[in-house]
């Protein structure tokens, strides 16, 4: 059995427990894989299959097929122990929480859905925005998109000196707060409880249901959902503070965050690491923008799970 680890080694404890307190060990990497793969191809696999196309992140059709592959060539019976498994954890075990022990730090996460596996998966096991101690400890990090703050909190952990962590969707904000308090980070990460932009005003925030991770401010036509919010430019809420890396992941907003942190780009140079994907202009036009601010970044498209670059 394969050990859980994450992608520079780093193995992690996983355990779900569901409403009950009955809990479930994930010790197998193929098994995290595998439960938010069968769950979103089952029953969702139009949206999941649209979105691997819109990020050209096809980590869990693959995952899927291969183990689909592997079962395949199995007994029988072996198939079958390995579907009632299936079926048990996926039918007979909600997830509600997700506690992982991860650099000897014990966290706990609410599992609205199977997608917060996902989440979970590709920003602390796959590190899609590639991070690490040498470039977050004893930093100042701006988390645009914080959504239930997995990203913030595995900043702290890192040892980052301050997190500001900006979610401007109100439910979603209130298991942001929830989180930090949950994992005692309150002295590191700051929750804002605003959208992040190129200029200060009210503007309307859609999204599909609470605790969403796609709400937009490029209103979405299938979105069920509206707000009103208050958006921000970094350059006037940070009024000159140091930053040192900026994560994004905004839906589609990225340039528009991008033009409202122009001073801090210019004087600072933070690490950049953000979405390329939502916007078929993003890959040529993003490049462009930062560069514009400042032509000695260093930017490479990475794709350790959704498409995303990292400047630095």
């Amino acid at each position: 059995m394969s050990k859980l680890t994450c992608r520079d080694g780093t193995e992690v404890q996983l355990t779900l427990y569901n409403e009950l307190g009955n809990k479930k060990e994930i010790t197998d990497a193929d098994e995290l894989d595998f439960i938010p793969a069968f769950f979103l191809l089952k029953r969702m696999h139009g949206s999941i299959a649209r979105r691997s196309l819109r990020t050209h992140d096809f980590y869990y059709i693959r995952k899927l097929l291969t183990i689909t592959l592997k079962e395949s060539l199995l007994h029988k019976s072996a198939r079958k122990e390995r579907d009632e498994a299936t079926s048990r954890i996926l039918a007979g075990f909600q997830p509600k929480y997700i506690e992982c022990v991860f650099r000897n730090r014990k966290l706990k996460f609410k599992c609205n859905s199977v997608m917060d596996l996902q989440i979970f998966n590709e920003l602390l096991v796959r590190n899609q925005y590639d991070v690490n101690e040498s470039n977050v400890k004893n930093k100042v990090i701006v988390d645009a998109g914080a959504s239930t703050g997995m990203f913030s909190v595995m900043c702290a952990v890192l040892g980052a000196k301050k997190v500001y962590a900006f979610e401007p969707v109100k439910s979603t904000f209130q298991e942001l707060e929830d989180n930090i308090r949950g994992n005692g980070f309150e002295k590191v990460i700051v929750p804002v409880g605003k959208a992040v932009g190129d200029k200060n005003f009210a503007t309307l925030i859609s999204y599909s249901e609470d605790g969403n991770t796609g709400a937009s401010i490029c209103l979405i036509k299938n979105q069920q959902m509206t707000q009103e919010i208050d958006v921000v430019r970094l350059d006037d809420f940070l009024k000159g503070e140091k930053v040192d890396l900026v994560k994004m992941d905004v839906e589609g907003y990225e340039e528009n965050v991008l033009l409202g942190m122009k001073e801090l780009i210019k004087k600072f140079k933070p690490v950049l690491t953000f979405s390329a994907y939502h916007k078929s202009t993003d890959k040529k036009r993003l490049p462009e923008v930062v560069r514009s601010m400042r032509e000695d970044y260093r930017i490479v498209l990475n794709i350790f799970g959704e498409e995303d670059f990292y400047c630095d």
